[in-house]
């Protein structure tokens, strides 16, 4: 399990730029496959070190890593999810391995596709490009299949998930399901023990919306990642090869000025029409786009509800009921905006992609999935509570309220060194090949030198105001 206190110390140090070791204390984690079962988490997060710090090859080996864990999850069956989830809904979401959430799997093609880039290594970071696309394909299909989820299909998942993990362990039936029970309640039907889910359910959203925690966020148009999506229409554009790669640079930056109010995207369009137009002949002016992955991200934090008196015994009243949820918690910018010094002139960076919008979009639509596995297990604990009770006598009630409020844990994991937003500013290269970077305030943040090419992508990392730049030149 990978413990909120080595998350918390890891977020400190690439919060304050200290990514060499933010990055060694990750390694530890990804490597102490003995006591941690989150290899693909920490994993996430030391590549997220490399990058910032320009140390492209091992981003390259440690996403190869993080991908792997990714393709199994991809193909991981049906029936072993099925058992995994039980296992959640009797316990706690923590004893399973990380669950890679679908930007994840996007953003860890899209640094392996930039590394490469980095490294000079274009035909691979096309290999990269290409599987973005279809990063971003597939998790357009699986937001749709959420999506289209009923409450009551819902609850039919949680229950064949929870038999089949009864089938394994001899218990079948026996005792029926959790989910046996909500929709038992909310059909109408008598059960021994009486639990008013439809109330525990109710209180639930009520309370997280006193909270402030219910959060309605509009998704990208198809659910796409506009950050991914527009470096790749760099690359099409200045790496093109032949019409049809113009095409997909043309087609990318369509889509982003479809999502985004980012004027300097027609720019990039005028250009990859200009190059169709000349049958794939590149424009002689030469470009430097500058790339700010902007502030931090959000995280995920634990808020408990104690619902009280919404399931009882006819003989046993159950005091509480305790639930835990993830709630998501958003960070700070670095700053509003760059200042980009380039030839005597001055420009400024404005936001390409919300970062927190892609994210959180993500967290609302299976929101209702946690939200069904965190009744399941509420009820399932509570009935189990009673059981004792009624067995043993309080004490015998007060051993398995305590386990169960030890086990009543949200599952708060997440890939943290992701930015808030990404912005970028496209300039002429200067002809003295340098340019500057200043904060909103004038401060000098990096002196840019440009090698000689004739593109280049000036990548910059800014995880807080007053924190040094990482800045790397892409050359194209």
């Amino acid at each position: 399990m990978q413990s909120r206190a080595k998350t918390s110390d890891f977020n400190t140090l690439y919060e304050a730029g200290k990514y060499e070791e933010a990055k060694q204390l990750a390694a530890a984690g990804a490597a102490n496959a003995n006591e941690e079962s989150d290899p693909l988490l920490w994993n996430l997060h030391a590549g997220a070190c490399c990058i910032a710090g320009g140390q492209f090859e091992s981003a390259v080996a440690i996403f190869d890593e993080a991908e792997v864990f990714c393709k199994e999850d991809d193909l991981q069956n049906d029936a072993l999810k099925g058992t995994q989830t039980a296992g959640e809904i009797l316990t706690n979401r923590y004893i399973v391995d990380y669950d890679p959430t679908q930007y994840d799997k996007t953003f860890v093609n899209y640094y392996k596709a930039l590394s490469f880039m980095a490294l000079g290594d274009f035909d691979s970071s096309r290999v990269e490009w290409n599987r973005v696309y279809e990063r971003q394909r597939m998790a357009v299909a699986e937001f749709e299949k959420e999506i289209s989820k009923t409450r009551e299909e819902l609850f039919a998942e949680l229950e064949e998930q929870e038999n089949a993990a009864a089938s394994e362990s001899g218990t079948a039936e026996e005792t029926g399901t959790a989910a046996d029970e909500v929709q038992a309640v909310d059909s109408g039907e008598e059960e021994e023990t009486d639990v008013d889910v439809q109330r525990m359910v109710e209180a639930a959203k009520e309370r997280m919306n006193e909270k402030g925690e219910q959060h309605q966020w509009q998704p990208y148009t198809d659910f796409v990642n506009p950050y991914p999506t527009y470096v790749g229409g760099l690359f099409w554009l200045t790496k093109g090869q032949d019409k049809g790669d113009y095409e997909k640079a043309l087609d990318n930056f369509k889509r982003v000025k479809g999502m985004t109010e980012c004027e300097l995207v027609d720019q990039d369009i005028a250009s990859a029409e200009v190059c169709l137009a000349g049958s794939g002949a590149k424009t002689a002016a030469k470009n430097v786009w500058v790339v700010f992955e902007n502030g931090m991200g959000p995280i995920l934090d634990e808020i408990r509800l104690d619902l009280p008196i919404f399931a009882v015994s006819q003989s046993s009243p159950i005091k509480t009921v305790s639930m835990a949820l993830p709630h998501m918690k958003f960070r700070d910018k670095a700053y509003d905006y760059l200042e980009v010094v380039a030839g005597g002139a001055t420009d400024r960076t404005t936001q390409l992609a919300d970062i927190d919008r892609v994210v959180a979009t993500e967290f609302d639509v299976y929101y209702d999935s946690i939200l069904a596995k965190s009744i399941a297990s509420t009820v399932a604990k509570m009935l189990g509570q009673v059981v004792a009770q009624e067995a043993l006598g309080d004490a015998g009630a007060l051993i398995v309220g305590i386990f169960n409020s030890l086990t009543t844990q949200a599952d708060t994991r997440m890939w943290t060194a992701l930015p808030k937003e990404v912005q970028v500013a496209r300039v002429k290269l200067p002809k003295d090949g340098r340019l500057q970077l200043k904060s909103p305030q004038g401060l000098v943040l990096s002196d840019v030198v440009i090698p000689e090419c004739n593109d280049c992508i000036v990548y910059v990392r800014i995880p807080k105001a007053n924190i040094p730049a990482a800045v790397t030149t892409i050359p194209l």
